[in-house]
């Protein structure tokens, strides 16, 4: 069983382009920026499940 804090972390990579290593150009802005929230808000998950579990 994927808990969500994996689930939300692949959701995040997916969103990256796969192509993003080949360019020379950074990661925009946005996307880093999509994938602090997303981190973010799996680690809430994650507490919230785990006060839940206990």
């Amino acid at each position: 069983m994927i808990d969500a804090t994996s689930f939300l972390f692949m959701k995040a990579l997916l969103k990256i382009p796969p192509n993003t290593g080949v360019k020379p150009n950074p990661i925009p802005k946005n996307a880093s920026e999509s994938l602090a929230a997303n981190t973010i808000l799996s680690v809430k998950i994650t507490t919230i499940v785990t006060e839940n579990a206990i």
